[in-house]
């Protein structure tokens, strides 16, 4: 016999994924422990160094607006993203020598040497940024800091605790952000959640795509390809090895097309995606192909130098995601063009990330929005998932 009033009550949810060019939002349904995007809205942003209060409010109720009127539901908690030039993930290693080796390391021990080496992780870190930035350390807020691994004199463990040992090594992941914006009118992290209180939403947490994106593959390169930058994710041996980002994004290539043909940045943004979509005449299409080339060689050189820098051997599979990476251009020189001081173990093998490879999304969403524009905004659900 069933009970209809005893039926857990659906729990909906709206992902705000804010990018560098564009607004999106998706709102996702909890069914039985498992995540389902029910559908998903996108406003493009003016490029601009500051971005007025008001103005960013206006973009985020009409983009909400338009996923709330496609799907019937109005979720009250929000899901916050926010763009890789603020919000900054990090991999790095951090040493801890003990004076006492031979003695087998107990809870207060392990508990004592964690929080020095999230202490020093901290000061590293926000040190590092600093000096790439500009921005003080005080400056910086951490979201999150997570060991990803560790190593007792050279052996891998899962924990500290029972073993003896002189050098400790940590791989550490670490979430943070400036609390001095100025891209937002030089306001802290609290001003989304501000926004987003004012707008009638709770704020439930800021994330970010990495826990889903580690069950993508256990050897892969992922580019998400945004509108003024270009993230990469490299996964080795089933472990995160490097999280970096270049300025160089879709934005940036409709940029390039609008200077040089004199017209608006919006109208060259639509003459690129007739490019991509191939509803452009033969003569257009090598117009705008020969205009991009020297975009598309900058990034190419750009993205070499970030890989070459990890010891060399990169992982052969390559994951296209993001709006920017559909340009027929992007594959072609990832597979054509030569590789300087990088090892791959076999034959380059390019795909795109589609929302249907994440089996998060209705079959009425990915009917709608199966491009890899709206995949990085799927990810933020966090959720993990076997990629066939």
């Amino acid at each position: 016999m069933n009970f209809p009033f005893l039926k857990k009550k659906k729990e909906h949810a709206l992902i705000l994924d804010l990018g560098t060019e564009a607004i999106k939002a998706l709102i996702i349904e909890k069914r039985n422990d498992k995540t389902v995007v029910l559908g998903a809205a996108l406003e493009y942003l003016k490029r601009s160094p500051i971005i007025p209060t008001e103005t960013l409010k206006k973009s985020i109720l009409r983009t909400t607006a338009l996923v709330q009127d496609k799907t019937k539901i109005t979720p009250r908690s929000v899901i916050l993203g926010l763009p890789a030039d603020i919000l900054k993930t990090r991999v790095f290693s951090q040493n801890h020598q003990r004076k006492t080796p031979k003695t087998v390391i107990n809870l207060l021990e392990e508990n004592d040497i964690y929080k020095k080496v999230i202490k020093k992780s901290k000061q590293k870190i926000a040190q590092r940024f600093s000096e790439e930035s500009g921005i003080i350390p005080t400056d910086i807020s951490f979201i999150e800091i997570k060991v990803l691994e560790i190593k007792i004199d050279g052996y891998p463990v899962s924990t500290i605790k029972g073993f003896s040992g002189r050098n400790l090594e940590f791989r550490i992941l670490t979430v943070f952000l400036p609390k001095h914006m100025e891209k937002y009118g030089d306001c802290g992290w609290e001003f989304f959640e501000k926004i987003i209180q004012n707008l009638g939403w709770k704020l439930t947490e800021i994330t970010y795509p990495l826990p889903a994106v580690m069950s993508i593959s256990k050897d892969a390169v992922l580019l998400d390809i945004g509108g003024t930058l270009t993230q990469i994710t490299l996964i080795k041996n089933g472990k995160l090895e490097k999280i970096a980002e270049f300025k160089l994004g879709g934005e940036d290539l409709s940029r390039t097309i609008s200077q040089a043909l004199g017209i608006s940045l919006e109208r060259a943004r639509l003459l690129k995606h007739k490019y991509v979509g191939k509803i452009l005449s033969e003569p257009a299409r090598a117009k705008i192909r020969e205009i991009l080339a020297p975009c598309i060689q900058e990034w190419f050189v750009l993205l070499n130098s970030k890989l070459s820098s990890n010891n060399n051997l990169v992982p052969k599979n390559i994951f296209l995601l993001g709006g920017g990476s559909l340009l027929p251009e992007i594959p072609e020189a990832l597979t054509e063009k030569n590789w300087q001081n990088i090892i791959f173990p076999g034959k380059i093998k390019v795909k795109h990330l589609y929302p249907q490879d994440l089996k998060l999304a209705s079959e009425e969403f990915i009917i709608n929005s199966n491009t890899p524009q709206y995949t990085p905004s799927i990810l933020l659900c966090g959720e993990k998932f076997k990629y066939d």
